[in-house]
């Protein structure tokens, strides 16, 4: 029977068997219950069909990663695979004589570099040099072939994996699956010691032990930096008294340095101890190749992870810059919306104090609005499709907006559509677009002198409710108009936050609709929102009572 084991996350160190038919894993599921708060109540459904295992993410907030790719609808599951959801790590199993991979902070007990000099490693058959050129040496066809299809295999399984660890795991999986392996363990190089640490141990069928190599080995390999191939268990002085070879275990040994660009990351070793296996040369030139390849990948990883995290601190930065101006503005006016209430109270005028308040009563509106920007654009989301009619939504920011609309004077113009079916929409989502654009609008426009139009209609040739909001106002640049979209770009200079149109183009994006501006300076400005009557997963749409569709 399959089986999932956690090996990182609130729960790690569990074992629980899949029943016949499926299960549920989550922070509600019944079946598999992890303690996980960054986790849907109901993530991930793993499905058993026609002797094969599928698993399914169920909609989940931060999704479902399978070998550190992010899947769809369904994926087939095979022996091995690494299951990510949220902070946890499960290993799905097909039979209960899978190994689970031990924690990190366990390796090094399984990992004995033998100083004593126990192993003596004068019975070194053949090395090749972990280079281009000696890897790319000619071989047999038949097995140039295998070698081939091995590296291709590699590269297309660790080719999207961002995490070293993962990568590692997925290339000694490769392994233990093309060569006859017992045991097999990665060193990796600490950046911030320079001391080699096991990342990933594995075992065929024994349990965990420890692995006794030689240092000789590993010094070879950083002085060479050559790959080798050994039979040292014959030399070992430990077998003086005639003791059996096979008790010990250890026969043929592989050890090829993990190695790009010149310089050297980490070691792989594996060894067997079948009596009837001894490791060949072409076995070691194809594990020299994957040490290779191994480490122009993990270096690629690191590359990858120290972009991103710059890319964070940038980010991070350009939201500080971007935001603080605008919120001292905002604490400004509470400040000063506080002071004339407290004076029209010290002075017992209502209305001095019913002005103050207005002042605090708009800036907490802007507070707010703030807030709902920044966390609709920080957060991946799904929308809670349900079906409503785009007037009903049209109308509320209307009502919404109206005051602010007539204390500048600016006329609000509604066209809607007689002939508008309910369709499926992330009713907050929509409500959010509407809002910003019309509320762009109304400080674009001149006061007094302003107009704002919205129009809404049915598209039956491509079945889309089609929104527009245009103004007369000053319009907008064609330089402008190309940046519009953009993160924190504000045509108000520090009058606005620059979210407000990225967050209606994300939002729009999620309903698979489409965010169009045309503007020319002195002309004003036109938006059309796009969105699809069908979305995707229509069978999960809520009916709203007393909302007919009229289509």
């Amino acid at each position: 029977m399959a089986n999932i084991c956690i090996i990182q996350g609130p729960d790690k160190g569990q074992t629980v068997e899949i029943p016949p038919s499926g299960c549920i894993i989550g922070r509600g599921a019944d079946t598999i219950q992890l303690h996980d708060t960054t986790i849907s109540r109901s993530h991930a459904r793993i499905m058993p069909q026609n002797d094969r295992y599928y698993i399914q993410d169920m909609e989940s907030a931060n999704g479902t990663y399978v070998n550190g790719a992010r899947i769809g609808k369904y994926l087939q599951l095979k022996h091995g695979d690494r299951i990510r959801v949220g902070k946890t790590l499960l290993v799905f199993s097909e039979d209960q004589t899978f190994e689970l991979p031990l924690d990190e902070t366990e390796y090094g007990d399984l990992i004995d570099i033998d100083e004593q000099g126990n192993l003596v490693d004068s019975s070194i058959m053949a090395a090749i040099p972990s280079d281009r050129e000696s890897l790319m040496a000619p071989v047999e066809p038949k097995q140039a072939n295998q070698h081939l299809r091995v590296l291709y295999d590699m590269v297309s399984t660790i080719g999207s994996i961002f995490n070293v660890e993962q990568l590692l795991y997925q290339v000694m999986e490769l392994i233990f699956r093309e060569l006859p392996v017992d045991r097999g363990f990665m060193l990796l190089r600490n950046e911030t010691t320079g001391k080699f640490e096991p990342v990933v141990v594995k075992y065929r069928t024994e349990k965990p032990g420890r692995i006794t190599t030689s240092n000789t080995i590993i010094k070879h390999i950083l002085s060479k930096r050559e790959g080798v191939l050994c039979t040292n268990a014959m030399t070992d002085k430990r077998f003086n008294k005639g003791d059996s070879v096979q008790g010990y275990g250890l026969r043929s040994v592989i050890c090829v340095p993990i190695i790009a660009r010149d310089k050297i990351l980490g070691i792989i070793h594996i060894d067997s101890s079948i009596s009837n296996t001894s490791y060949t040369q072409e076995q070691l030139h194809l594990i020299s190749a994957i040490g290779y390849q191994t480490g122009l990948a993990v270096q690629n990883v690191q590359l990858y992870l120290e972009s991103v995290r710059v890319e964070r601190l940038a980010a991070t930065g350009q939201t500080v810059a971007a935001m603080s101006h605008y919120i001292k503005n905002i604490l400004q006016g509470l400040q000063g919306g506080a002071d004339t209430v407290e004076l029209g109270l010290r002075s017992n005028n209502l209305k001095i104090a019913e002005t103050g308040w207005i002042i605090v009563n708009r800036n907490l509106d802007k507070i707010q609005h703030l807030m709902l920007n920044m966390l609709a654009f920080s957060k991946e989301r799904k929308p809670r499709l349900e079906l409503m009619q785009i007037n009903s939504i049209v109308n509320d920011v209307l009502d919404l907006t109206r005051k602010r609309a007539d204390d500048r004077g600016v006329m609000l113009i509604t066209d809607l559509g007689d002939r508008m079916p309910a369709i499926p929409v992330d009713q907050d989502g929509i409500h959010q677009v509407i809002l910003n654009i019309v509320n762009n609008a109304i400080e674009a426009v001149p006061a007094n002198a302003g107009a704002v139009t919205l129009r809404t209609d049915f598209n039956e040739s491509t079945q889309e409710a089609v929104i527009t909001i245009g103004d007369n106002g000053p319009g907008i640049s064609e330089e402008e108009v190309e940046k519009i979209f953009e993160l924190f770009h504000s045509t108000k200079g520090h009058g606005g936050t620059g979210l407000g149109l990225a967050v209606a183009k994300k939002i729009v994006a999620e309903h698979n609709g489409d965010l169009d501006v045309v503007s020319h300076s002195g002309e004003g400005t036109l938006f059309t929102v796009r969105i699809p009557a069908e979305q995707p997963k229509t069978k999960n749409i809520t009916k709203i009572p007393g909302v007919e569709d009229t289509q």
